[in-house]
């Protein structure tokens, strides 16, 4: 179970910055206005990868674990 936390933490910590970053990429901003909305966008995108990687999938795998 270590080994798993270990990866959850290191996703916590690259997810906001790729999500970020592909923001980023895909809208390409050209003011500062552009900018605070990609970022507004990428943290919406991280927050919903978080809630699935963070919550949804472990309590997931626990009930199945549990149900065996």
């Amino acid at each position: 179970m270590n080994r798993t936390k270990k990866i959850y933490q290191l996703l916590m910590v690259t997810l906001p910055l790729l999500s970020l970053a592909l923001t980023f990429l895909i809208i390409q901003p050209a003011s500062i206005i552009g900018y605070v909305l990609c970022a507004l966008i990428g943290f919406t995108v991280y927050f919903f990868l978080w809630l699935i990687v963070g919550k949804i999938i472990p309590d997931y795998v626990k009930n199945l674990r549990k149900n065996k």
